[in-house]
């Protein structure tokens, strides 16, 4: 992951990256740059992405009563002052083994702080 790869998000002051064209990125910038402060603390979840997917995965497994997929959809280092403590979030989607639309427009938001 490169800053570079960042690209301006439209109306907004914040920038994304899609290294893989669904996952996206998303951290603070203004309307020039984005903000190094936030790419490196993205730089340095990007080793322990799997764990902490998967800590998520657990915890909303817990409250949840259907069974199905979960997909992470974005990484965002921006409007985590509205959660305290909250560093970055992990936004998920969820396609139930029962009903595949049940889910379409529910997002499953899970905030983190930092050091983990």
């Amino acid at each position: 992951m490169n800053i570079d790869q960042f690209k301006k998000e439209k109306g907004e002051q914040s920038w994304f990256y899609s290294p893989d064209g669904e996952l996206e990125i998303i951290i603070k910038g203004d309307d020039s740059q984005p903000d190094i402060r936030s790419f490196e603390l993205a730089e340095k979840l990007m080793p322990i992405l799997k764990d902490c997917e998967s800590k998520a995965v657990h915890l909303l497994e817990s409250f949840m009563k259907d069974e199905g997929e979960w997909e992470l959809c974005t990484i965002s280092f921006i409007d985590v002052e509205m959660h305290k403590d909250c560093v970055f979030t992990l936004d998920f989607g969820f396609v139930s083994n029962e009903n595949r639309h049940e889910y379409n427009y529910t997002g499953f938001l899970v905030c983190f702080t930092w050091p983990l």
